[in-house]
């Protein structure tokens, strides 16, 4: 299966914990909550997957392969987008290609 990451940089697949805005603050903490029940710090690095690409604007879009990567480190946000957190870098053998965002 294939997961999508749009780098919120637009260059690069740089993990980063989770922050957010006073709006979405309650969202952050129940995904700090569910890193701390698998094991990682709350604060741990993560990329950001989803089912499709969240951005035909983007100039870059990873085209990921699931299978490629470590299941334990794939913790589903229960969003109903379908968001995935990766805990750390993604292994350069599970980025099938990138794209841009508009393809």
């Amino acid at each position: 299966m294939n997961l999508f990451h749009v780098p919120p940089d637009g260059i690069s697949m740089t993990p980063r914990p989770l922050s957010a805005s006073p709006a979405r603050r309650p969202e952050t903490q129940a995904l700090q909550e569910d890193l701390l029940w698998h094991g990682f710090a709350p604060d741990t690095p993560v990329l950001w997957l989803s089912p499709f690409p969240v951005s035909r604007s983007s100039d870059l879009v990873f085209v990921i392969d699931t299978d490629e990567l470590d299941p334990e480190k794939l913790i589903p946000t229960g969003q109903a987008e379908g968001y995935v957190l990766h805990v750390g870098p993604i292994p350069q053998a599970a980025v099938t290609k990138a794209k841009g965002g508009g393809e």
